[in-house]
């Protein structure tokens, strides 16, 4: 299923090593990542269309293995999943400060998406992310594009505001 399903592997595998180099290769990137073996049986249920029902604690993991796999089907599945259940600003807010701390090693185009990913959702919420302490602590690039993905330019004073603050506690 996954040879069907991941562009990655149709593009990098040659079919009569795909088996052996997969399995490999899994087991590189879960030590790597410390993905646990039950996101990976995951991984592979929801790829074969069994009903598995992710959660918070699932999605890292699976959002890595689809990046790798570049499985387009698990990675809008992803992004549906984080659009109706990623509502908390501070889990978002904080899951980017993680990332960006723990994905030192982690590809930097995976790392893109992800990022990109979790600004949208805190876009869609702009409001909320001004109202949350956290928000200043994102690094200035992140802020200004969820300010810009908002199409919200009247937030700009309070962008300037967090950068004048941030300013003032670095002089201190």
């Amino acid at each position: 299923q996954l040879c069907k399903y991941s562009q990655l592997v149709q593009s990098q595998y040659l079919k009569n090593d795909a088996q052996e180099r997969l399995s490999h290769d899994i087991q590189l990137f879960q030590k790597r990542f410390n993905i646990k073996d039950s996101n990976i049986i995951n991984f592979f249920k929801i790829i074969k269309d069994d009903n598995v029902k992710i959660t918070n604690d699932q999605y890292y993991d699976l959002f890595r293995l689809s990046e790798m796999f570049q499985v387009r089907s698990l990675q809008n599945l992803l992004k549906n999943y984080a659009k109706q259940y990623f509502n908390d600003v501070s889990f978002i807010i904080n899951s980017i400060l993680n990332e960006k701390t723990v994905s030192d090693n982690f590809d930097k185009i995976h790392l893109d998406s992800f990022l990109s990913h979790m600004e949208e959702l805190l876009s869609d919420q702009i409001e909320e992310c001004f109202k949350n302490e956290k928000f200043g602590d994102l690094d200035i690039s992140t802020l200004y594009r969820v300010i810009f993905k908002s199409n919200q330019i009247c937030y700009m004073n309070s962008l300037k505001n967090l950068l004048i603050k941030d300013l003032f506690y670095f002089l201190l």
